[in-house]
């Protein structure tokens, strides 16, 4: 079993477990650091304690690519051999959530990926009518 941990500058991560896990139910091998808060302040060092004690691979998703959070968490993903992802969204944290042991985990992650892409759509877009000059 895969172990996903969420990172995120402030309460995001929280959130966005809090939410999945109401979707799907209670999920064991997720976690939420939520990053610069109180209870928090050496999240990298949590970060590694939960790498070094999963049974399997773990994935690091953090909020916002170039971030503090995230660049903290390029080092350590290549010390330890997680992967990391950033650029956390809902439909990302489902897709993972679903794990296909069928899939290398590179598959799984690129499927993640490519969910989280394809659920992002101005919708505003959708309900327009189609133009003569849109062809």
């Amino acid at each position: 079993m895969k172990t996903i941990i969420l990172l995120s500058h402030g309460e995001l991560a929280k959130g966005m477990a809090d939410t999945a896990q109401m979707i799907m139910g209670k999920q064991k091998n997720l976690y939420a650091i939520s990053a610069y808060t109180e209870e928090n302040v050496n999240f990298p060092a949590m970060v590694k304690k939960l790498i070094q004690s999963s049974p399997g691979e773990t994935v690091l998703v953090t909020d916002l690519m170039g971030g503090s959070v995230n660049n903290q968490m390029i080092e350590l993903a290549a010390q330890t051999g997680a992967h990391l992802i950033s650029g956390m969204n809902l439909t990302l944290v489902l897709s993972l959530l679903n794990d296909d042991p069928s899939l290398s985990t590179s598959q799984w992650i690129e499927l993640a990926l490519s969910d989280a892409k394809n659920g992002i759509v101005y919708c505003s877009r959708l309900s327009q009518p189609v133009q003569d000059d849109d062809f």
